[in-house]
C-alpha cells in the first residue's frame, strides 16, 4: 500500500477537501479520480509509477459514496466499520481501533463500538490558539485515554491501530492537536488497549477486502477513505500474497 495526498489536489481555486462540505464535492472527487485511470499526473511524484494501470476504485469510510466513473467503483460493506474490521486481514484475530477525525471505531469479530469526539476535550486544532496547543494536546491524549479504557477490559489479543495521520515528526496531518509520530500518543494508545502486540499504521493503509487481494489480476487499486477529509492510498497487487 502506497498513502497518497489527495486532500490538498487543487481544485478550482482550492484544495479538494475544501469541497468535503459542498454539496458538488461528489463531482469534484470523481473528476480528480479520473486522471488515476489514464495519466497518473495527479497522484504526485512518490506514487507516479505506482499508478500505472489502477483497475478499481474502492471506496470505504463513514461519508463513503458512489462515484460515476467509468471505470469500476466498489463500495464498502458497512464502510463505517469497513477499516476496523479490515485488521483481520493484516492479523487474524486482532481488535481494530480506527482513530478518526470524528470518531474511533473498534472492531472484533462480531462485536462493534463507536465512540464519538468530544471536541470538548478533543478540540480541532485550527480552533486552538497557539498558546493553548500544549493544554488541547493533554486533553486530547485524556479523552483517548478514557475513550479506549473499556478495551482493557477485553481478553488479550493483538490490537492494529490506525492514525489519521503520518507516522513521521512532521508537522500534524490532520486536526487532532498531536504531533505526528508523538512517542506519547502511541505510549497513550497502548496502555489504554494493553494490547499483546500493537500495530500501528496510518489509516489509508488498512486493506481493502480479500477478494481485491486476490492474485488473478496484477493492475492496481485506488483505496478512497471519506470521513471527515479524503485520504487514500495504491493498492499494489503485485505487493500483496494472494
Amino acid at each position: 500500500m502506497t498513502p497518497v495526498e489527495m486532500w490538498d489536489l487543487p481544485l478550482r481555486g482550492k484544495p479538494l477537501q475544501g469541497w468535503r462540505r459542498d454539496a458538488a464535492f461528489p463531482h469534484m472527487l470523481a473528476s480528480r479520480c479520473i486522471g488515476f485511470g489514464g495519466s497518473p499526473r495527479d497522484v504526485g511524484l512518490r506514487a507516479r509509477d505506482r499508478a500505472r494501470r489502477i483497475d478499481a476504485i474502492y471506496v470505504t469510510g463513514g461519508a463513503a459514496m458512489p462515484l460515476d466513473l467509468d471505470g469500476p467503483v466498489i463500495l464498502a460493506r458497512d464502510p463505517v466499520f469497513a477499516a476496523a474490521r479490515a485488521s483481520s486481514i493484516l492479523v487474524p484475530g486482532t481488535i481494530g481501533v480506527d482513530v478518526g477525525q470524528t470518531s474511533i471505531k473498534v472492531a472484533h469479530g462480531d462485536v462493534t463500538l463507536r465512540i464519538e469526539r468530544d471536541l470538548s476535550r478533543a478540540p480541532m486544532r485550527d480552533d486552538v490558539p497557539h498558546e493553548s496547543f500544549a493544554s488541547s494536546r493533554a486533553s486530547t491524549l485524556d479523552f483517548l485515554r478514557d475513550a479506549l479504557a473499556p478495551l482493557s477490559a477485553w481478553p488479550s489479543h493483538d490490537v492494529v491501530l490506525a492514525l489519521p495521520c503520518a507516522l513521521s515528526p512532521e508537522p500534524a496531518s490532520c486536526t487532532y492537536c498531536w504531533h505526528d509520530g508523538d512517542p506519547e500518543l502511541l505510549g497513550v494508545l497502548a496502555q489504554s488497549v494493553r494490547p499483546k502486540r500493537l500495530h500501528v499504521l496510518n489509516d489509508a493503509e488498512w486493506p481493502p477486502p480479500p477478494r481485491m487481494r486476490s492474485a488473478r489480476s496484477r493492475r492496481d487499486h485506488l483505496v478512497l477513505t471519506l470521513g471527515f477529509g479524503v485520504g487514500a492510498a495504491l493498492l499494489e497487487k503485485t505487493a500483496l500474497p494472494s
